[in-house]
């Protein structure tokens, strides 16, 4: 099992939305609210791999919310 961020292309400025642009120049948003619990035996391939700086942001906000 994993935890799982759905992305969007529009960015918003709400506190549950994480905006940023991603590494090939696309704007993009990691909406926190709406994080899953996912079965790890869905992954069949590399949907999108997020830079660790990236990630790392992500977590803090996330830790700010609980």
């Amino acid at each position: 099992m994993f935890w799982a961020i759905q992305l969007s292309t529009r960015q918003k400025d709400f506190d549950f939305y994480f905006n940023y642009t991603d590494p090939n120049g696309q704007k993009v948003s990691a909406i926190l609210a709406q994080m899953k619990l996912v079965s790890v035996k869905r992954l069949k391939r590399d949907i999108y791999i997020m830079p660790k700086k990236l990630f790392n942001q992500i977590k803090q906000k996330l830790k700010s919310f609980l």
